[in-house]
């Protein structure tokens, strides 16, 4: 739903309009105690036999969100820890691009509430605050010449994914998440799962 907001699409537009300059970097976090929260393998999340654990579920917002900025990775490479209930309570991975872009992601279950997405270009950096559960909507500049906040509209994502759903079965427009960004995006998550099992890094191309 965070790809809907007016908040990733000035992310976007200034990553396009090169307010950074040339991407060379990013870093995306999500993680919140759901240990704690939920307690043992009672919630969806902990469930090894329905694909639970972090990377399937707020790591898969990490990797989305590299995918925007950087377009698909080549090579990917991730490291877990498993909890109790067999599925990763943390996962921490990187993804090259064709480019020479680099991304690093954090994601977990079992630590205080954290969320950031930056991307770093060669003449500065674009902060988001609060990229998935939009607080606050807008993002932070920051090049030689100084820090800006540039905030933007908010609106409700969810509201915003069902009017984009609504409109590609009526036919009118195409949807923004097709059917190659979902078999990109599983492309990648799978990559990073088998690295993360295998301990050595995946080719996906």
């Amino acid at each position: 739903m965070y790809r809907h907001h007016p908040q990733t699409r000035l992310l976007t537009r200034l990553v396009r309009e090169g307010a950074i300059g040339e991407v060379r970097l990013l870093r995306a976090v999500f993680a919140f105690n759901a240990v704690r929260i939920f307690g043992g393998t009672s919630n969806i999340r902990l469930e090894p036999q329905l694909d639970g654990g972090a990377l399937m579920d707020v790591g898969a917002y990490c990797v989305s969100a590299v995918r925007i900025v950087a377009g698909e990775p080549t090579r990917v490479f991730a490291s877990q820890r498993v909890g109790p209930s067999g599925v990763d309570v943390a996962t921490i991975g990187t993804l090259e691009f064709g480019d020479g872009v680099l991304a690093g992601f954090e994601c977990a279950f079992d630590v205080e509430s954290r969320t950031e997405f930056e991307v770093l270009g060669s003449e500065g950096r674009i902060w988001v605050r609060h990229p998935w559960r939009i607080e606050n909507p807008g993002v932070d500049l920051l090049t030689p010449a100084g820090a800006e906040r540039i905030d933007c509209e908010d609106a409700d994502p969810y509201l915003l994914q069902l009017d984009d759903f609504s409109a590609a079965i009526a036919e009118r427009g195409q949807p923004l998440l097709g059917r190659e960004d979902a078999l990109a995006q599983a492309r990648a998550l799978e990559g990073l799962w088998h690295s993360a099992r295998t301990g050595a890094p995946v080719e996906l191309v």
